[in-house]
């Protein structure tokens, strides 16, 4: 899959050519090239079966003509869950209930790209404790009768889990007072600057981040955006001494948030990534891709200031190819480019 496609591979029965030569016990070998550093998780489901949700983490699936449903699982613990949907697109609809069957379905009204999130929060009645959740993603009919394609990002959290918010995508969310709700950002390019923006919605929540942290609060954390009123805004530049430690973590940097309520609370936060270039990159050989970041250039020891005028003459480049001139002598030269 490149470009704009779906990031996501069918394979089914009929597809000889792609299941040529593949009997019983068929082995597939999976690559994930990246155009830039990135981080990504490859999910495998088999005869139509639930892919299983790593808890907080977003999964992106896709449904249309070929496939009206995608299905998805994951274990609670108390009973309460997050649920988020981001179509980037098409339109999506979603149905959440108990894997065991029995219990409610509950359906998550349709959405579209550039409209509103999917977003539900479940409390500890309305779902199982301690068992499977099956969410199923469905694609919707156009003006035809044929189900149109969608793209989206699904993810679900309990309350341990620790959400993983994507670039440029807005995580909406309530907090108790004197309560905490936990983040992370991966930040995998050393040239990277972060932005945590918290936009409360109703109360007065508080943001703290740390990259040491899992579970920063107002004690242990390294940064933090406490006002009295408004955004909470956290601005980490790629230069900053902690952010280049972390960028220097094997596996990767992991940027740690939590949102702590002074009072109930309703908010999203958003992270926004920012590789830091002056807009200069290398495209080719492959091994060698990559944006450059300009920086200060040391010459050596700096021309001498000399504090009284001088009368400006324009010059073009050949004049630079033989003797000065007494005409340029004690003059300013403006070169022609």
């Amino acid at each position: 899959t490149t470009g704009r496609s779906a990031p996501v591979i069918d394979i089914g029965p009929g597809q000889r050519d792609l299941l040529r030569n593949c009997g019983e016990g068929c082995t597939y070998h999976l690559i994930v090239r990246a155009q830039s550093a990135a981080s990504a998780s490859v999910a495998l489901s088999t005869d139509g079966g639930a892919v299983v949700l790593v808890d907080g983490s977003p999964q992106v699936g896709s449904v249309g003509p070929s496939r009206h449903t995608s299905k998805y699982s994951l274990r609670t613990s108390d009973g309460s869950l997050d649920v988020v949907a981001t179509p980037t697109r098409g339109k999506l609809e979603l149905t959440v209930r108990e894997a065991r069957g029995g219990g409610r379905a509950y359906t998550l009204a349709a959405a579209q790209e550039g409209g509103s999130v999917l977003h539900r929060q479940f409390t500890a009645v309305e779902l199982c404790a301690n068992c499977e959740v099956e969410i199923e993603a469905l694609a919707l009919r156009g003006g035809g009768v044929d189900f149109e394609e969608c793209v989206y990002s699904l993810a679900a959290s309990t309350a341990q889990g620790i959400v993983t918010l994507e670039d440029g995508i807005p995580w909406r969310e309530q907090v108790g007072a004197g309560e905490y709700e936990y983040f992370r950002v991966y930040v995998q390019d050393a040239a990277t600057d972060l932005r945590l923006i918290l936009t409360p919605i109703s109360g007065n929540p508080d943001l703290f981040v740390s990259h040491t942290h899992a579970r920063p609060n107002a004690t242990h954390h390294t940064w933090n955006g406490t006002t009295a009123t408004g955004n909470d805004v956290v601005s980490i530049a790629h230069t900053d001494a902690a952010m280049a430690e972390c960028a220097r973590t094997t596996g990767g940097c992991i940027v740690y948030a939590s949102v702590h309520g002074r009072t109930a609370s309703t908010f999203t936060l958003s992270a926004l990534l920012s590789v830091a270039n002056d807009g200069l990159s290398i495209t080719k050989p492959a091994a060698e891709a990559r944006d450059l970041v300009f920086s200060n250039a040391n010459f050596g020891v700096p021309l001498p200031f000399v504090g009284s005028p001088r009368p400006l003459v324009a010059v073009t480049p050949v004049d630079g190819c033989s003797p000065i001139s007494s005409s340029l002598a004690g003059k300013l030269a403006l070169i022609d480019r």
